[in-house]
């Protein structure tokens, strides 16, 4: 009997009640979901006027045409910021969209994508649902995307105000506001976008790198 107390004594030391595993690797989560490893854009899921560079997160334009990241959601919350370096027209534009999303097309032409472009509309399946001021070059548009609640906020850098009101209004980390898009939320969510023809380009970070900003709280990397 003695030594059979001896032995759990020494096994309680070695395995505590209150141990738990430590989570690691790609299936650690974030808050919101997001993945441990934040993605990048997709080199196999572009169209081909479309080229990545910097780690497959700088997207420049020849023609205007779009691309899908790689890790897809089917619920949620996620935050990413997107860059605007250079910037042609106004078909700058980053977003969600579904898989029935086509990127031989720009990212807002399309009923399967919620799009922002840096002209200032916020478009749902190609239909114009809010207007903020439009954002500059070297400017970060930033946003927090809700695929459980259906809905998406965009700010203009740090300090800027969600969809250009009050956080009394509009604040993604309480559900409060928000621009309505359960209707192209559907089976896996890709974040997509489009740099203009003619040398545009934008940066996205995914959360590899720190944000300029700061995410909504329960908001993760993509």
């Amino acid at each position: 009997m003695r030594k059979l107390l001896i032995l759990a004594a020494l096994l309680l030391c070695a395995f505590p009640a209150n141990a738990q595993v430590a989570q690691t690797g790609a299936g650690k989560a974030t808050p919101g979901g997001g993945a441990a490893s934040p993605t990048t854009w997709n080199p196999s899921d572009k169209g081909a006027g479309q080229t990545l560079t910097n780690g497959n997160l700088t997207l420049t334009g020849t023609t205007v045409e779009a691309v899908r990241s790689i890790n897809p959601h089917t619920t949620g919350k996620y935050y990413f910021e997107v860059t605007l370096d250079a910037v042609t027209g106004d078909s700058q534009s980053t977003g969600v969209a579904n898989s029935t999303f086509v990127v031989t097309t720009f990212a807002g032409n399309t009923n399967s994508a919620a799009i922002f472009y840096n002209s200032g509309n916020m478009l749902v399946g190609n239909v114009t649902a809010l207007t903020i001021p439009a954002i500059s070059v070297t400017h970060i548009a930033c946003h927090a995307i809700d695929l459980t609640n259906g809905k998406w906020w965009v700010r203009d850098g740090a300090s800027g105000n969600w969809n250009n009101d009050v956080i009394g209004n509009q604040n993604p980390a309480n559900n409060t506001g928000g621009v309505n898009i359960s209707s192209i939320v559907s089976g896996n969510m890709f974040a997509a976008g489009t740099s203009d023809s003619s040398g545009a380009t934008t940066t996205i970070n995914f959360g590899a790198t720190a944000f300029t900003g700061t995410a909504p709280s329960g908001f993760g990397n993509w």
